[in-house]
């Protein structure tokens, strides 16, 4: 009887326990996952893609983040486009941050139901860019400082599992990855000035 409200207490101590925004080997491979990235999705009001990552056959999560550089620039700050597929429907949703000088705000830019057609060109266009060749990893050069540029996190979750990878893409623009990129930035109704890249 004694020993019972301790059991009780580690029981509900392990249940607070936050889950982290990215899988350890993620953040084994590169802390700004969990000191950047992390709380930038967080903020954004996402949760982890990663956690029970199988999902059923024929559905899908994709999510890009947009992260401007450490300068911070009043008026715009991350963006993040989810977009949500499951037996030939597809759902987009898209938040980006609003920062003045005194308050922090979330504004959702764009919520919409994806055309057939639209689906089919976005995973022809994931198909020929292969974005998650690193599956988790980065398109950039080992030494490649990245204080001033847009980055950009590109995950997946479906059947196999969860993938991220990770560019600088401001400053690295692969001719293969970025009709992608600027397909789901037209998706959610943006431009590439509108995320800085």
């Amino acid at each position: 009887m004694i020993l019972l409200p301790a059991i009780l207490l580690a029981i509900s101590s392990a249940a607070e326990v936050p889950v982290s925004m990215f899988p350890s080997d993620a953040i084994e491979r590169n802390n700004n996952y969990r000191d950047w990235y992390g709380p930038e999705l967080e903020r954004l009001g996402e949760i982890p893609l990663w956690v029970d990552s199988r999902v059923a056959p024929g559905k899908q999560t994709i999510r890009f983040t947009f992260i401007p550089g450490a300068t911070r620039i009043v008026g715009r700050n991350a963006t993040v486009i989810r977009i949500e597929i499951e037996e030939g429907k597809g759902r987009l949703i898209a938040r980006t941050e609003i920062y003045d000088h005194r308050k922090h705000s979330i504004r959702e830019v764009a919520g919409k139901s994806l055309f057939p057609t639209e689906i089919i060109k976005l995973q022809d266009l994931v198909g020929k860019a292969d974005p998650w060749k690193f599956p988790i990893g980065t398109w950039d050069e080992p030494d490649q400082l990245s204080i001033h540029c847009t980055e950009l996190l590109m995950e997946r979750r479906q059947h196999s599992g969860y993938a991220v990878s990770h560019i600088l893409i401001s400053c690295n623009q692969p001719n293969r990855l970025m009709p992608l990129v600027d397909y789901i930035t037209e998706l959610a109704g943006q431009k590439r000035k509108d995320l800085r890249y």
